[in-house]
């Protein structure tokens, strides 16, 4: 269950990095100015890609941390509890 669940969140993780770029592809694409010489063409092009890698890294991680997250959440919600670990529960509560 464990390996499918990490094949999700890959999935889930390439679909984001894939989102990601092209919005943020396009953003710089519109923001670029048209008439820059070749260094500055260069530079604009690595900087970009520079820009893009880091928001691309920060989304990822927050999906990783959503995901996780909800999974812990949804096993948790269906864990069949131990009746001794209940019976435990009770008799703190009860102290």
């Amino acid at each position: 269950m464990e390996k499918k669940m990490e094949m999700a969140k890959n999935g889930v993780q390439i679909a984001v990095a894939i989102g990601v770029s092209t919005l943020v592809g396009g953003a710089l694409a519109i923001v670029k100015p048209k008439n820059l010489g070749v260094i500055r063409k260069v530079t604009a092009s690595i900087a970009g890609f520079v820009l893009s890698s880091m928001v691309i890294d920060s989304a990822t991680d927050y999906v990783e941390k959503q995901f996780d997250s909800v999974v812990a959440s949804v096993s948790k919600l269906f864990k069949k509890e131990d009746p001794k670990e209940e019976t435990e529960e009770t008799e703190e509560v009860q102290a």
